[in-house]
């Protein structure tokens, strides 16, 4: 009787080292898995900042190029202005 309980201990404990080893496999194999994901969910993130960061160049180009010709028609008339005013009568403006 004394020796079945030593071997059933005996078991148990074995089963229990066995248990903890494969529960280990388990959270290095979920690990593993795991590592790809976030590398490609990092990748993905990485990429759409980088297309969003050249749509919003895309954006602004035509702001400022709207901003720079809006310059220069307004430094237009400013000049056309300055050169006809000696024309226009003192009492007219």
């Amino acid at each position: 009787m004394a020796c079945e309980k030593r071997v059933a201990s005996k078991r148990a404990e074995d089963l229990k080292k066995e248990n903890s080893e494969l529960r280990r496999q388990l959270d290095g194999a979920k690990e593993a898995q795991q590592k790809p994901l976030e590398d490609q969910e990092s990748k993905l993130k990485k990429e759409r900042a980088v297309a969003v960061a050249e749509a919003n160049q895309e954006v602004e180009r035509p702001k400022k190029r709207v901003a720079d010709v809006e310059k220069e028609v307004l430094n237009t008339v400013a000049l056309s202005l300055v050169k006809i005013q000696p024309c226009i009568p003192a009492g007219l403006y």
